[in-house]
């Protein structure tokens, strides 16, 4: 049997590695690590490669007939991808030998065995951790890669907590890195030993800052020289191939090789340049070999290459490798595939021509010098993390072809390029508080359940939050490995549907854990695809306003599945050998488009399916479907546009099309021959904006409600056809919408500035700005019949002579000089319609209306008058904008009366204005008042000198905020004392603390954890200042739990007044008279609350709660820790054990005092305590009922 040269290099390694091992049919695979340490396979073969300890064990001595026979031993397959889905990245793993299943070319009823090598490696270096790689002796570190910043969710992220889905695509949050080898090398690199504090690290990375990074780095310990006796073995991680950076061969220095050969030289010896310093490069000749492996060796006895040496002197190797990502070639397709209940994670994707690796290698062009010489041919490469996070991150597997990534590359267009790629697959754990809550994305799709194990299996995620277990902790298997299967309760309530929610506590089952721990739910899952089998029905259904889209749909026999298994036997071998029997489809998705595309459900028989494939014809065929339900953007002529928010959001609409713009849902149902006139730019594609006039209807609402067939508005489609509405729209909050810059994240969103509106002949047009600060800008105003719309079919039906009439209707004139002289410049006008007096080309006998479009503009401060913004106390000056110059026609430039037509065209009339901004904020911004004088303001505008200018400025007031690293020091004069108002720690509104941050993202402006999030620590400032002239509170020092992500920095706002001393005096008096009322109304026992309850206090009609007292912990052996009484491990003189606990009425109060009842889960209750973080705590807690 011959063997590649690859799979020679590979045996070798096998028989040459020190962890490589067999493993027989009746064992298991146990590959185990240090704690934080992780298992890289880097061997795996299954079958009879060699009559070894296993073969001997079970059979006898084989004949020399079965010794030559290939399907007796020297058969076997590589199976090191499937041993590293099961346990790469992991502590440890099992692996039963019986219960790998795959197909070797060995005899069928031959026993086979596994064969494999692992090694363990550091996985990563959180920020208040060292990196201290060490070797033995001889031996010297080699950095194989140094990434710093938030590469993937592991160890480091995963102790901050689990990310959200939006985290989780934020590439400033995950993903984002900077490769720091050349700052670990100088430390590191050639060292035996060396340690580099992570937080020490100062390097910009496209992470967002405020987040804490980490280390992700790979060494190995290699041999600085390669005796004439050893082998040059590099060998890389998965996804790496190995790049030799340099090769010499000879005696190049007196090290461990010479004094091993040749003793202690003599002085003339040390001087011969032919017994030491004499050697050749020979990168050229360890370049075909080992270059673009993922490991290789190099015997050095093989190197046959002249040098200067003397020819009797035993020569050695020196080399160094790097190990670089793995490449897929042009041709090839990227194609990760995660086990279940794991997802791909994305750390490096770059496209083009790196290095000269196994891609170019096979390219016959990369041996010709000329060609690298040539600026592009080599080290170009560009970034497409971003376009593979959007086909892979967060998925099980997914397919990429190499050549069908389409960017502008940095690479020549005449050379090939190359895929360079290094991904993960990562699996979680949920702890004890957390909610289970798998979903299929795909509506076809149901949940299947693996495993379920409930307990405390491994030291995961879940664990490390405990805080590090000691040595006897670790050994205690009622303390850790402790778990039962609890398959049987999640899959009732989650198998077979499409999303489920289950609380880890609602799993609790008897496991050998102790019974006072914590445990923990770890799942594997997957999302099957529902097979149609012959006889069945495809009959997918989307809810309202969504419609179905056909991603994939194939017809045949694709896979071994459900139907197959159903209908027929199970298949022979021979069966699975033949691709006409199984394996075998046809493309239908343009089928089932023409059935099911655009529609909200659909019927397709699979009998009916009549398309030829490659399968025998005699046998029954299937159809496997993925589709989608999406947002149905599209609302056909006899519909009605009805978004609808929540109270605390507002309607934004980010774009309106008007017309007939694609073949969808409304031109299938009125044409069944839609298709056939794709080509009639008049039938389908002929659309225009209508952001306009959708977005004052509905903008800034909770809900709308549009009718299409009311809309009159031109387009360039055949007028006979009836057009439809197709519009983009979100609900955000209305502090959002009006408070922050998210108008300028959103395309299309200046409509929302406008009013575009008909005024019918007995209305009266009253346009209002509400916002402080602002003034009526009259965009356009027409008077006459313009179009057929709310005022002319007020006068009842249109006769079809009258429609054609230009007199009747698509007559007008502009009274925008009459507009503007009555409203313009003003916060609010009023114009009857009847009283406008114009003359327009309509029938005398008809009425005319008013159409305006207006918008409200930032206030106006001439050139004679000063911008004066003032806030409350504790409020402060923040500049939204600031515009110098002759902008528009409003208050200012309309003072002198309205400018004719040749005034509106002269250069530097008017339109042309400077940003001045950055000059007005630091005379205001952070102040409670300012005053900046217009015509003081010196700066080049473009306006013609001739004429004054004048300044359009906006202002808002916030409260005062206090970042992490400043101090809330309040001041109040003699004989006044500080009283504070309100306290909020957290991140209650994007301010100046969160500015400094840079500009959110959409994505983080709808996470409720990273913005809107705080707590109330008036209870906590009140004590430090209150009765006091002053105080100084450091806000890096506030401990106080937020619902915010833990790793973004908090901040302080918060507002006080300055109380005569005697009124504070009383006022404090009459709070503790009332706590003493409260104190009596409430006496009596407190009821306790276990981990597993949850508090569920409840009034009577008319009455609300007060809570009287809740603590949180282990005060007292009583009804929730009678079971742990019993027990020998429980010391109840420890008081991390009993009578330690923390005060939460602060946080039962923010959930209940004041509702007629509440639900708190006692799970929920996230308080830090003086007890063992590992014990299980229950709530102890008293209320009474008060008339509301």
């Amino acid at each position: 049997m011959i063997f590649p040269f690859g799979w020679v290099v590979f045996i070798l390694y096998l028989e040459n590695s020190s962890t490589a091992e067999e493993y027989c049919i009746s064992e298991a695979f146990r590959p185990e690590c240090r704690q934080n340490e992780i298992i890289s396979i880097t061997a795996a073969l299954f079958g009879r490669r060699h009559f070894g300890r296993c073969l001997s064990e079970d059979e006898e001595k084989p004949s020399e007939e079965n010794l030559n026979n290939p399907k007796y031993i020297g058969c076997y397959r590589d199976v090191r991808q499937m041993i590293s889905q099961l346990c790469a990245a992991e502590r440890k793993c099992e692996v039963p030998i019986a219960k790998i299943k795959v197909p070797t070319t060995c005899h069928s009823y031959y026993k086979s065995y596994l064969e494999a090598a692992y090694i363990c490696l550091k996985e990563e270096f959180c920020y208040s951790e060292s990196f201290k790689p060490s070797c033995g002796p001889n031996e010297i570190i080699v950095i194989k890669e140094a990434h710093f910043g938030r590469i993937n969710v592991g160890r480091c992220l995963q102790e901050e907590g689990i990310p959200s889905d939006e985290n989780l695509k934020n590439s400033k949050f995950i993903g984002c890195s900077t490769d720091v080898k050349h700052i670990i090398d100088p430390i590191c690199a050639g060292k035996q030993s060396c340690s580099l504090f992570v937080a020490l690290i100062k390097v910009s990375t496209e992470c967002f800052p405020y987040l804490k990074h980490y280390l992700e780095a790979s060494y190995q310990c290699v041999k600085e020289e390669y005796c004439n006796s050893e082998t040059f073995r590099p060998q890389c991680l998965k996804n790496e191939v190995v790049v030799v950076s340099e090769a010499v061969f000879g005696r190049k220095v007196f090290g461990r090789c010479l004094s091993e050969d040749d003793g202690a030289p003599s002085k003339e010896q040390l001087n011969d340049r032919k017994f030491v310093g004499c050697y050749v490069d020979v990168k050229h000749l360890v370049d075909p070999v080992c270059a673009g492996q993922q490991k290789c060796e190099l015997p050095i006895a093989k190197i046959k290459t002249a040098t200067s040496c003397h020819s009797h002197f035993i020569k050695y190797l020196e080399a160094t490798y790097t190990c670089l990502k793995e490449e897929y070639c042009i041709s090839e397709t990227f194609n990760p595939k995660c086990s279940s209940n794991e997802v791909i994670i994305l750390q490096e994707a770059v496209f083009g021509r790196r290095f000269i690796g196994r891609c170019l290698q096979e390219d016959e062009s990369s041996s010709n010098e000329l060609l690298k010489k040539i600026p592009g041919f080599i080290g170009c490469y560009d970034d497409v993390l971003p376009i593979l996070q959007r086909q892979c991150a967060g998925l099980k597997q997914c397919s990429v072809l190499v050549a069908s990534i389409k960017i502008k590359s940095q690479c020549p267009s005449s050379f090939v390029k190359f895929l360079e790629v290094v991904h993960r697959c990562v699996k979680e754990e949920y702890c004890n508080s957390e909610l289970f809550q798998p979903r299929c994305r795909k509506p076809d799709n149901v949940i299947v359940i693996k495993e379920a194990i409930f307990g405390r299996r491994t030291h995961g995620k879940c664990l490390q939050s405990e805080g590090t277990p000691s040595a006897s902790n670790l050994n205690d298997k009622n303390f850790i490995g402790c778990y039962a299967d609890v398959s049987h309760i999640i899959e009732a309530k989650c198998a077979g549907r499409e999303d489920c929610a289950v609380w880890v506590v609602q799993a609790e089952t008897e496991t050998q854990c102790h019974k006072y721990l914590k445990q923990f739910l770890e799942v594997q899952f997957e999302c099957v695809q529902e097979e149609y089998c012959n006889s069945e029905i495809f009959q997918p259904k989307c809810q309202n306003n969504e419609i179905i889209k056909i991603e994939e749909a194939w017809f045949g026999r694709l896979a071994l599945g459900r139907c197959l298994k159903e209908d027929e036997d199970v298949p022979s071998e021979e069966n699975f050998k033949d691709l006409s029997f199984i394996g075998c489809s046809a493309d239908v998705k343009n089928i089932l488009n023409l059935q099911c595309a655009g529609e909200v459900k659909c019927e397709v028989s699979v009998a009916k399916i009549k398309v030829k494939t490659t399968c025998h014809r005699y046998l029954k065929h299937y159809l496997d479907v993925i589709y989608d339900c999406l947002q149905a953007e599209e609302y056909c002529h006899s519909e009605s546009f009805q978004p609808h928010c929540s109270s605390s959001k507002q309607i934004i609409i980010v774009e309106a099309y008007f017309g007939r713009m694609q073949v969808g849902k409304c031109l299938i149902e009125e044409d069944t021959n839609a298709r056939e006139n794709l080509d009639d730019s008049k039938f389908v594609g002929c659309f225009v904006d209508v952001s306009g006039l959708i977005a004052p209807l509905c903008a800034g609402k909770h809900q709308c409600d549009i009718s299409v067939a009311k809309l009159k508005v031109k387009t360039s489609c055949h007028g006979y056809l009836k057009q439809h509405l197709y519009v983009k729209h979100r609900c955000i909050s209305g502090e959002l919408l009006f408070d922050f810059h998210i108008l300028e994240m959103i395309p299309r969103l200046n409509h929302l500035k406008c009013n575009w509106k008909e005024y019918c002949h007995s209305e009266t047009f009253q346009p209002n700005c509400r916002h402080q600060n602002e003034v009526i800008f009259i965009e356009r105003a027409s008077f006459g019949r313009m179009n057929i719309g709310k005022c002319l079919l007020a006068e009842g039906p249109i006769d079809e002579t009258f429609a054609k009439n230009p007199g009747y209707v698509g007559c007008s004139v502009d009274v925008s000089s009459i507009i503007i002289s009555k409203c313009a410049g003003r916060s609010q006008c009023e114009v009857s319609v009847a009283k406008i007096e114009a003359e327009n080309s309509c029938l005398a006998f008809s009425k005319s209306y008013l159409e305006v479009e207006y918008s409200c503009i930032k206030e106006e401060y001439c050139n004679k008058e000063s911008f004066k913004p003032e806030c409350s106390k504790n409020d402060v000056v923040q500049i939204v904008e600031a515009l110098y110059g002759r902008k528009r026609i409003g208050r200012c430039l309309s003072d002198a009366g309205v400018p004719d037509e040749h005034l509106l065209k002269t250069p530097g009339f008017v339109g042309c204005y400077a940003d001045v901004k950055s000059i007005i904020e630091p005379l205001c911004a952070g102040r409670m008042r300012c005053e900046v004088a217009v015509a003081q303001i010196d700066v080049d505008t473009h306006c013609s000198k001739h004429f004054r200018y004048y300044l359009e400025a906006k202002h808002r007031c916030l409260k005062e905020e206090y970042c992490i690293s400043k101090s809330f020091q309040p001041r109040c004069n003699t004989y006044e004392i500080i009283f504070i108002e309100h306290a909020f720690f957290g991140r209650q509104k994007i301010g100046k603390c969160l500015l400094h941050e840079g500009q959110p993202t959409e994505s983080n402006l709808e996470d409720e954890k990273f913005i809107g999030c705080y707590s109330d620590v008036k209870r906590l400032l009140g004590p430090l200042c209150n009765g006091k002239h002053q105080c100084d509170v450091l806000v890096a020092e506030i401990e106080e739990e937020t619902n915010c992500h833990k790793y973004l920095k908090h901040y302080l706002e918060a507002s006080y007044q300055c109380l005569k001393g005697r009124f504070y005096e009383i006022l404090l008096k009459m709070l503790l008279i009332l706590k003493f009322l409260l104190t009596l109304a409430s006496y009596g026992a407190s009821e306790e609350y276990c981990i597993t309850d949850s508090f569920q206090p409840r009034c009577h009609k008319n009455e609300i709660l007060a809570i009287t007292e809740a603590l949180f912990g282990r005060q007292k052996i009583e009804k929730c820790l009678k079971d742990e009484s019993g027990s020998d491990l429980i010391n109840v003189k420890d008081q991390e054990v009993i009578g330690c606990y923390r005060n939460v009425k602060d946080f039962i109060d923010s959930k209940c005092s004041g509702q007629p009842h509440c639900d708190v889960p006692i799970v929920k209750i996230q308080e830090k305590t003086p007890c063992h973080s590992y014990l299980k705590h229950y709530l102890e807690a008293s209320y009474v009922c008060l008339k509301g």
